[in-house]
């Protein structure tokens, strides 16, 4: 990863753990759900972050198009609640054979 990459992710990193969750959600372009729970209209925690940040992979990015999700770069999960991470895996099957680079997932140990 190149210093630029290093340094806005850790930007990144340092301004989504400082906010609370409502200026967080102003804060994103798109804010899937928090519902806690799966269905719709009610999706668990994703919010995209200028088009290649996701925080959290709940099941809203399920409505992301499969072009919007080749485009995540990296993934911050606040924790590991299934309801956070449940479509990571979906979505990095979904595009990891036609990315170029790796997606970078961002985890607490």
């Amino acid at each position: 990863m190149s210093t630029g990459c290093r340094r806005r992710a850790r930007q990144c990193s340092n301004a989504i753990h400082a906010l609370p969750y409502p200026r967080l959600q102003r804060w994103t372009r798109w804010h899937a759900g928090t519902a806690g729970r799966p269905g719709r209209p009610a999706r668990t925690s994703s919010f995209l972050v200028d088009h290649d940040i996701l925080v959290d992979a709940g099941t809203g990015v399920e409505d992301l198009s499969v072009e919007d999700m080749r485009r995540i770069d990296h993934v911050f999960l606040t924790h590991s609640h299934l309801d956070h991470i449940c479509a990571l895996p979906l979505m990095l099957d979904t595009v990891g054979s036609s990315r170029e680079r790796p997606v970078v997932v961002h985890a607490p140990p």
